[in-house]
């Protein structure tokens, strides 16, 4: 039952991530990762550049339980994740299956791959960035 009110939530907590609505409750906390909208920028050292009324890729990492979720580019995502220092796992990464254009699927899929690969993080200049064996995968702006 406990699982099942996680997943529940965590969905929900998901949608908002793809949805356009602003996210103030989330801007309000001020720590470094947690709880703050985070919209990728760049993959594998490729910029993402995001067409008008494109969903774009986020990231939402809640302090209170440590889970992750966000917009996956059409889907929604919900896992967990943990941090110790700079380092950190992304892990049961669940997403929904909507149909989605092909050019987003493909993104999708990379990104989700990528994100279960991450090993450390760190913030430049106000940005995140996420790593696997020290170099950079995925690059993120605060929205």
């Amino acid at each position: 039952m406990k699982r099942l009110l996680f997943l529940f939530v965590s969905i929900l907590f998901a949608l908002e991530g793809c949805s356009q609505n602003d996210n103030t409750f989330l801007k309000q906390k001020d720590s470094t990762i947690y709880n703050r909208v985070w919209v990728l920028t760049r993959m594998n050292n490729r910029k993402i550049n995001y067409k008008e009324g494109q969903m774009k890729v986020t990231l939402v990492i809640t302090s209170e339980n440590e889970y992750a979720s966000g917009c996956s580019g059409c889907n929604t995502y919900v896992g967990q994740v943990v941090i110790k220092r700079n380092h950190i796992m992304f892990r049961d990464i669940g997403s929904t299956k909507m149909l989605c254009p092909d050019e987003n699927e493909a993104v999708e899929r990379m990104y989700l791959n990528n994100l279960n690969d991450i090993d450390s993080w760190r913030i430049i200049d106000e940005d995140l960035y996420l790593y696997k064996n020290e170099r950079p995968i995925l690059i993120y702006t605060k929205e």
